[in-house]
């Protein structure tokens, strides 16, 4: 029986980013999910459980860290998804606000490659 592939939530409003993100996912072996506001983010993570979410902090509707806040409060599986930070804030008051909140991984896009995002994704799930 052929190995499912892991299911990944993009959350990103900045459609260029997305569709890269997306590309280098899909590439990678991954079923890809998209979301471009925090609203949208909790009903496709609450609906669809994807094994992973790459979540951005600067969103329309509802950011990144109450999204990560919903997350964490929720009963099950859902809770316990593992969440990836992705954002271009490089202040360390959101890193740590973050983590506090249970990100797993904090990732300034302007110091990763899109190719390393993947490699940190993959080792999170090894860990799940």
């Amino acid at each position: 029986m052929p190995k499912t592939k892991p299911k990944i939530l993009i959350v990103e409003d900045d459609i260029s980013i997305l569709d890269l993100y997306e590309y280098k996912f899909k590439t990678s072996g991954f079923d890809c999910l998209r979301a471009t506001n925090g609203v949208q983010a909790l009903s496709l993570t609450f609906n669809e459980k994807p094994n992973v979410v790459l979540l951005d902090i600067m969103l329309p509707k509802l950011d990144g860290l109450n999204v990560l806040k919903e997350l964490r409060l929720s009963p099950g599986e859902v809770g316990k998804t593992p969440v990836v930070i992705l954002t271009s804030l490089t202040d360390k008051l959101f890193a740590d606000e973050a983590m506090r909140l249970g990100a797993n991984e904090y990732l300034v896009k302007s110091n990763i490659l899109p190719r390393q995002v993947v490699e940190k994704v993959k080792e999170i799930l090894k860990k799940d």
